[in-house]
């Protein structure tokens, strides 16, 4: 079982066996934070309610500025994607589309430290609306972007 060694998982391993976040009524896992191909960097999770908590209806990705988590450096809107293995082991109905699976072109960032973040809104944008977005930072997994 090599979850067992952390000292011995890859950085895909780590990100994968990284408990859910709670933030509020929500629940959100990040399940990728690499890069995909030559340039691209790739996040990808789910965040669902819990106790009740309103269904909001669009997913993004962010890659947030490590040195000023203020700023994003880019965003993707995910595709609804549905997540039944999440739905059922958090009791949610079959059929939703929690999963979040975003990509972005990082290459003229380079050397920027950033780390992942998932947002659900109702903002058609992936901007804020007071009570109607949940974000969940994962700056534990700060990476820096490489120079090539």
């Amino acid at each position: 079982d090599r979850l067992g060694d952390a000292e011995d998982l890859t950085h895909d391993e780590i990100i994968l066996a990284s408990p859910p976040k709670v933030v509020g009524n929500y629940r959100g896992k990040l399940e990728i934070f690499n890069e995909l191909s030559l340039g691209i960097f790739r996040i990808a999770g789910w965040l669902i309610p819990q106790n009740g908590a309103a269904f909001l209806d669009l997913g993004y990705v962010f890659w947030i500025d490590a040195d000023n988590p203020s700023v994003e450096i880019g965003r993707c809107r995910s595709a609804g994607i549905i997540r039944d293995d999440v739905n059922v082991a958090y009791g949610l109905p079959t059929g939703l589309r929690f999963g979040l699976d975003g990509t972005l072109d990082i290459q003229k960032h380079a050397g920027k430290k950033v780390f992942p973040m998932l947002r659900r809104t109702n903002e058609p944008n992936g901007n804020m609306i007071s009570g109607q977005t949940v974000d969940v930072s994962f700056p534990e997994y700060t990476l820096t972007i490489p120079k090539r």
